[in-house]
């Protein structure tokens, strides 16, 4: 406390001395928001915390993405429904909102077209190349993409699918939803299933026409994984990752 005080007399000083001499009446400290963090080139956000720090992690698998500090320097988090931290991986994975309440609502559901050159729109006739307009649109996981992106969700423009892999970790089996719902706050009431990016590799299907999602309403042993396989024409939940 007491280096604090003299750093503020040292700066009350210097500013009088700066008024006197008929300098720094214009000077002002730049306080830089977090929240507002410049992103810089590849996607990653860098936040200026010169005055706090995080608290110390648990020893629990999750926690809430750290924001910055507050005026006051005391350290701020983003909301569970915004985005949680996976601290066995590194991973930042996206928040839901209740039923209807807009972009990361709990009931947006989104088809998974990512190409305009392969046949991935099932229709009553056959299979069809979806159209640009299609695969941007916040219907469909590319749009939905981003949609979050341009947000800057949680301070970042570097969201995606997760992979199968990826998703899957995220299992908690001993419960249903089989997610921890104290941390991803807002799960459905019915209907678990979100996309990935693995495209499917069954012979039944046409290359591209489908790909994996991992349905959190199944499975029963810790070893048990979760995959189906879906047309993209089917609409099903996304939860991002950075």
């Amino acid at each position: 406390m007491k280096h604090h005080q003299n750093f503020i007399l040292i700066t009350a000083t210097t500013l009088a001395l700066l008024a006197s001499c008929g300098g720094g009446s214009d000077t002002q400290a730049t306080i830089n928001d977090p929240a507002n963090a410049a992103t810089p080139a590849g996607g990653t956000t860098t936040l200026v915390t010169t005055t706090c720090a995080p608290a110390p992690e648990l020893p629990s698998k999750y926690s809430r993405v750290f924001k910055g500090c507050d005026s006051a320097g005391v350290a701020q988090y983003y909301e569970l429904n915004e985005c949680v931290r996976d601290n066995s991986t590194g991973l930042i994975w996206q928040g839901q909102t209740p039923a209807g309440t807009g972009l990361r609502a709990n009931d947006q559901r989104k088809t998974n077209y990512d190409s305009i050159k392969t046949l991935q729109k099932k229709t009553a006739s056959g299979f069809v190349v979806p159209t640009l307009a299609e695969v941007n649109d916040i219907s469909n996981s590319i749009g939905f993409i981003n949609a979050i992106n341009s947000a800057n969700l949680c301070g970042s423009n570097s969201w995606r699918l997760p992979t199968r892999l990826e998703l899957n970790g995220l299992a908690k089996f001993d419960e249903i939803p089989r997610i921890d719902s104290t941390m991803f706050v807002n799960m459905p009431a019915q209907y678990f299933a979100f996309w990935t990016s693995a495209d499917s590799r069954s012979p039944y299907f046409p290359a591209n026409s489908a790909a994996i999602g991992v349905d959190f309403g199944d499975g029963y042993l810790p070893s048990e994984l979760l995959y189906t396989e879906y047309f993209r024409t089917s609409h099903l939940l996304v939860r991002l990752v950075h």
